[in-house]
């Protein structure tokens, strides 16, 4: 029972993390897709480009954050005080409610990633395979920031080749554009599993300077305790004397 209730914590901890990369991504791309209402292919297709490489920059801090929330609660997680007890806040430790659940995990940044992706992921597969104008659409709809971006090159490469009107629409919109989609999902999943990392690492370098620091302060307190009482047991003996 134990097991199957920390597997649904993790279940719903990756959920809840892969939220907000996922909408961050489907409002980056209704951005693309107002521009593609611009008349001028070049620049409405090297701008949803350079909104796509944003997108990923955006990933990147955001999973840093998160893996170092992570790396926190690792370390809440390794004290032995009671109030880091499952389900306990830390209170004035900043990192909240501890669960296992939350503690810092290398792998834990790419199956974030991939969690985002798991939607874009079916449509490509499906509007692929069918062929079908319907899901290219909800593509562009709910996860544009994973095909619109393939779709401005092909509508560049299709202008290149002398190609205009209804023929460069079938060829900028064939159903062929969606598989390089996951190209862009493969990179994002990357960003993230990186950034968690980056972030993960970071908050145990941070952890491993305050313990060191702690350390320092215990042995100057012990050498001032043990002066203290040296000089005092000089008194002593003189006063006897």
């Amino acid at each position: 029972m134990k097991v199957l209730k920390a597997f649904a914590w993790e279940i719903a901890e990756t959920l809840r993390r892969a939220v907000t990369p996922f909408f961050i991504s489907m409002m980056v791309g209704m951005v693309m897709l107002a521009l593609l209402g611009i008349e001028i292919p070049a620049f409405s297709g090297i701008v949803n480009v350079l909104l796509a490489a944003g997108d990923l920059v955006l990933m990147f801090f955001l999973l840093m954050g998160i893996g170092e929330f992570a790396g926190k609660m690792k370390a809440a997680g390794q004290l032995k005080d009671p109030g880091f007890a499952e389900g306990k806040s830390a209170g004035d430790k900043g990192v909240g409610k501890y669960r296992p659940c939350k503690e810092y995990r290398p792998y834990k940044g790419f199956v974030i990633g991939a969690v985002a992706c798991i939607i874009p992921a079916v449509l490509i597969v499906v509007g692929g395979v069918t062929g079908s104008s319907g899901v290219r659409f909800a593509m562009m709809i709910v996860c544009g920031w994973a095909y619109i971006p393939v779709y401005g090159i092909r509508n560049l490469t299709g202008i290149s080749q002398g190609l205009s009107g209804e023929a460069l629409n079938a060829y900028a919109a064939d159903a062929a554009g969606l598989w390089p989609g996951f190209i862009i999902l493969a990179l994002l999943i990357v960003v993230c599993g990186v950034a968690y990392i980056v972030g993960g690492r970071k908050e145990e370098m941070r952890q491993l300077q305050l313990q060191r620091q702690s350390e320092t302060m215990e042995k100057i307190e012990k050498f001032r305790s043990g002066k203290r009482s040296q000089e005092y047991a000089e008194r002593k003996g003189e006063k006897k004397q």
